[in-house]
C-alpha cells in the first residue's frame, strides 16, 4: 500500500513540474496540500531532483525573464522573490545577468514615464511631489535606487520644459 502512495505522489509531483518550472519551495507547498508526511514529501524532492524535473538554475532564469519582460519588475524585486522561493544566491545572479542592461535600462524609463506623464497630467503639482511619487513606484517595482534617481530627475525635466 505504501509503495502505490509513495508511487501516485511521485507521478503528480512529476507531472505538476512538467508544466512549469518549479523549486523545491513550490513543491513542499505541494505536498503540504497533499497532506503529506516530511519523510514522503523528501523522497519526492530527491526523485524530482534526479530526474531533472526540478531544476533551479533553470527556475531562477525562466522566473526572472519572465518577471521583468511581462510584469516590468526590477532586478531588486526578482531577487527578493527568488530568495523567498529558497533559490541559491549563484542561481540568482546567473538569472539576473541574462538580463540585457539596454532593454532593462529601456523598460525602466518607459515605466516611469508612463508613470510620470500620469501625475504631471495638466496638473500644476509640485515636481518634488512627482519625483517622490516616480521614487516610490519605482521601489515598489524593485528598480535599483540610482536608476529610479537619474531617470525621474530626466523625466520631470523634460515635463518641465514641455509645460
Amino acid at each position: 500500500m505504501y509503495n502505490n502512495q509513495i508511487q501516485f505522489y511521485l507521478l503528480k509531483a512529476a507531472d505538476y513540474c512538467s508544466k512549469k518550472e518549479t523549486s523545491v519551495y513550490d513543491i513542499k507547498k505541494k505536498c503540504v496540500q497533499w497532506k503529506l508526511d516530511a519523510q514522503l514529501t523528501e523522497k519526492i524532492i530527491v526523485y524530482l531532483k534526479e530526474n531533472n524535473y526540478i531544476n533551479h538554475q533553470r527556475y531562477a532564469n525562466a522566473y526572472a525573464n519572465d518577471k521583468w519582460k511581462f510584469n516590468h519588475w526590477g532586478r531588486i524585486k526578482i531577487r527578493f522573490m527568488l530568495i523567498s522561493a529558497g533559490i541559491d544566491e549563484i542561481s540568482i545572479k546567473q538569472a539576473l545577468d541574462l538580463i540585457d542592461d539596454a532593454e532593462y535600462l529601456k523598460m525602466i524609463e518607459q515605466e516611469l514615464s508612463k508613470k510620470a506623464d500620469s501625475l504631471f497630467s495638466g496638473k500644476s503639482a509640485e515636481i518634488y511631489i512627482i519625483k517622490q511619487k516616480l521614487y516610490a513606484f519605482g521601489i515598489a517595482k524593485g528598480f535599483e535606487s540610482e536608476l529610479i534617481i537619474e531617470i525621474s530627475g530626466r523625466l520631470t525635466d523634460k515635463l518641465l520644459k514641455k509645460k
